[in-house]
């Protein structure tokens, strides 16, 4: 019995210790978690951060950073959304014509290019009324629009029964059937929403033409011919922008011939003013887009040696030393530079349009245009420098410390091209260090504004800085979303599938993004770009009342004391 007892005793005792092991065993991996656990809370814990932060800049004290936020994002999406549409259908059109050699294919790129830039004159002629419109377009029709951010009629015609307390202002209020008072402006609707379909699918399509433009000179430098030296690999930038502008300058003839037609019907020629100038900016930003990534790609070959692909990657062994990065950023900051000199070349060729004949008037036109487009290449410049010096900094970073990871031999697989954590840690760093260096030039420009030392220069210049930021941070998310995208399309079978749906997702995401970018980011964008213009125009005017004001009171001081005396007339004056 008492043996008995004792090998129950034992049976008992390993039972509580195989518990207790159990629960040890359950206790510890409750807090084992895997590396994909810890990526995914990082992504969530800065997804959080990143959006209450964006939360704070949009609603920011100064009209300077909510509008420079505005236009980030903006310009952000409006990039993502190009790239996005313009890669799904890119790649649909290598799967057939890969076959065909490389100089073929980079003839029929410049094609898609070129393609890509009638669509876009087409679309913003149509939405402009410029084309297939009868002479009753509405657009000087001045109606009560509602006024409430709040309401969800914001931005909606007032309906008839509702009438507006003062009818002869700008701003006023009408009372609803709650006997609430709702804030009205009277605005020409329909010219402002046209507008705004005009500036979303302008910028949209010149973001899709510049990016083909990019792949077609691009595909072009991949060529032996073109890859003997740098300056060599310079030339399919010359063709490109040789191209695109000889196709401007017809399209530009079109338009001025439309514009007189309409003249010559007795019509002001509204619409055709509204659709040259839309068109103008977006030729501008293709020009600038394609010749400034194109120039880059040159630059990387020159320090470097090696000819990066059509979208900027690169395959090696080893990263880039810290050296060449240094080289890199160096030279974006150059062009960052040569940026700020443009701007002022630009305002003294603002003071030379008087009394100019009508060739001359021409001549100086191109002139301008060319600078415009030199001054916005090198903003852009500025901004693939950075991005990619700080992708090489980042690989090689990662180069060095890849002892320090235990799927150390994967890493080094996947090195190149960078993984999607790796665009979004690179992405989330320029972002900060863009979003300080805003934040430190509205100081200087507030500081300069306070002082009265500001000059239009300055602000221009300080202007395109900020807009040359903006463009690094789209571009760095554009790499992340791109890289998101063809991690989600490669979940199917490769080749033709791959393909299709990488091209099925861009539509879809567009299809859905488009219309909320345009209603709800772009409105802001161009609001708050336009209370900017109302105050420049308000305080140039009361300089202008001021200056005549005291030239004025010169004149009369100066006439009142050159007036001859009249005592000595009368021989009262001794």
């Amino acid at each position: 019995e008492h043996g008995e007892e004792h090998g129950e005793h034992e049976e008992g005792g390993e039972h509580e210790e195989g518990v207790e092991h159990e629960e040890g065993e359950e206790h510890e991996e409750e807090f084992h978690f895997t590396p994909k656990d810890t990526e995914v809370a990082c992504m969530l814990l800065g997804a959080v951060s990143f959006f209450l932060g964006l939360l704070y800049l949009v609603n920011w004290s100064d009209d300077d950073i909510r509008r420079y936020t505005w236009k980030i994002i903006s310009t952000t999406i409006s990039i993502f959304l190009a790239v996005l549409l313009f890669q799904g259908i890119n790649k649909v059109v290598l799967t057939f014509i890969m076959p065909l050699g490389d100089m073929t294919v980079s003839i029929i790129q410049i094609g898609q290019c070129l393609l890509y830039i009638m669509i876009m004159q087409f679309s913003i002629a149509f939405i402009s009324g410029a084309i297939c419109e009868g002479d009753d377009h509405g657009l000087d029709k001045e109606v009560w629009v509602y006024n409430d951010p709040l309401s969800k009629k914001n931005g909606k015609e007032v309906e008839a029964e509702y009438k507006p307390r003062n009818p002869n202002a700008q701003r006023t209020v009408v009372v609803n059937e709650m006997k609430m008072e709702i804030p009205v402006i009277k605005m020409k609707l329909k010219l402002e929403t046209r507008v705004q379909m005009m500036k979303c699918y302008a910028r949209l399509l010149a973001h899709m033409a510049g990016f083909a433009a990019i792949n077609a000179g691009g595909t072009m430098q991949q060529l032996k011919i073109f890859q003997t030296n740098a300056w060599m690999s310079l030339l399919p930038t010359v063709i490109v922008l040789a191209v695109v502008l000889v196709v401007f300058k017809c399209l530009g003839m079109l338009r001025d011939a439309m514009f007189k037609a309409a003249k010559e019907q007795g019509r002001a020629g509204k619409r055709a003013k509204l659709y040259d100038a839309e068109v103008d900016e977006a030729e501008n930003d293709i020009s600038s887009l394609s010749v400034s990534f194109l120039i880059v790609q040159s630059i990387r070959f020159a320090i470097t040696g090696v000819m990066p692909n059509a979208e900027g990657e690169e395959e090696l062994e080893t990263p880039h030393d810290y050296g060449c990065t240094s080289a890199l950023y160096g030279i974006g900051l150059l062009f960052a530079l040569m940026a700020c000199a443009l701007v002022v070349a630009l305002a003294k060729q603002a003071t030379h349009h008087e009394e100019e004949t009508e060739n001359e008037e021409e001549e100086e036109n191109f002139v301008e245009r060319m600078t415009e487009i030199a001054l916005n290449g090198a903003a852009m410049t500025f901004a693939w420098c950075c991005l990619w010096g700080t992708r090489w900094a980042y690989d090689k970073f990662l180069f060095e410390n890849l002892s320090k990871f235990k799927d150390a031999e994967h890493s080094a697989k996947n090195k190149y091209p960078s993984k999607v954590m790796q665009r979004v840690v690179i992405a989330l760093n320029l972002s900060a260090v863009a979003c300080a260096s805003v934040f430190i030039l509205d100081k200087i420009d507030d500081y300069s504004r306070g002082s009265g030392s500001s000059s239009d220069e300055q602000v221009k210049a300080i202007q395109i800085l900020v807009n040359s930021l903006a463009i690094l941070i789209g571009f760095s998310w554009e790499h992340s979303f791109e890289g998101g995208v063809s991690a989600v399309a490669s979940m199917a079978q490769p080749g033709v599938q791959q393909t299709l749906a990488k091209l099925a997702m861009g539509l879809a995401i567009a299809s859905v993004m488009t219309p909320m970018w345009r209603k709800h980011i772009l409105t802001k964008e161009m609001a708050l770009e336009k209370l900017k213009d109302d105050r420049e125009k308000s305080a140039t005017k009361e300089k202008k009342q001021e200056g005549g004001a005291q030239q004025n009171l010169l004149q009369s001081e100066e006439s009142s004391s050159s007036a001859p005396c009249l005592r000595f007339a009368c021989g009262r004056c001794t």
